[in-house]
């Protein structure tokens, strides 16, 4: 039987955000870094934000997430800010 965590660990392997080996990965980061913020609805581990903030994103960073699995596993980088909730909860 697989935990939470266990099941958020899996998720960045089987679904590695790759913008040089996918095409709506590589269209999502051009779109990010051009922004001066950037909400990721459904970020799950947060991969597309680090990222984002590790290519010198300076601006604001959001992800929003129901699991919190996942936004445990996003935590790794404080500098981002993780959201608990459901697009239709959050608020400005």
């Amino acid at each position: 039987m697989y935990s939470d965590a266990d099941t958020a660990a899996l998720y960045d392997l089987l679904n590695p955000w790759d913008g040089t080996r996918h095409y709506s990965d590589a269209f999502y980061n051009g779109l990010v870094m051009r922004a001066d913020a950037a909400l990721d609805v459904g970020c799950g581990t947060g991969v597309m934000l680090h990222q984002a903030r590790a290519r010198g994103h300076a601006g604001r960073l959001v992800g929003l997430d129901p699991s919190a699995a996942m936004l445990d596993r996003a935590r790794r980088r404080a500098d981002v800010e993780w959201v608990h909730g459901v697009a239709a909860d959050a608020s400005p």
